[in-house]
């Protein structure tokens, strides 16, 4: 629900650039997906550390880009 949600959200001021945006969308996820898998399992099976560390990691990060990109915007709207 939440993944269709953000994608929703993220596509609707798209207009012409809309296969561009839904692509690199994709893109990016499958990436992050791909590169943090073998990250996660870095430490074996006995132990969900490292999974943890990679959640917290990708929320700061995803704050980080928040607050860089997104906020600005938004705060010149008001």
């Amino acid at each position: 629900m939440m993944s269709t949600s953000s994608f929703s959200m993220a596509m609707q001021d798209q207009g012409r650039s809309a296969g561009s945006a839904s692509a690199l969308i994709g893109f990016f996820s499958m990436i992050s997906g791909a590169v943090m898998a073998p990250v996660v399992g870095i430490a074996g099976d006995h132990t969900a550390i490292p999974m943890g560390i990679v959640m917290v990691i990708g929320e700061i990060g995803a704050l980080l880009t928040f607050y860089a990109l997104i906020y600005p915007r938004h705060r010149k709207e008001r």
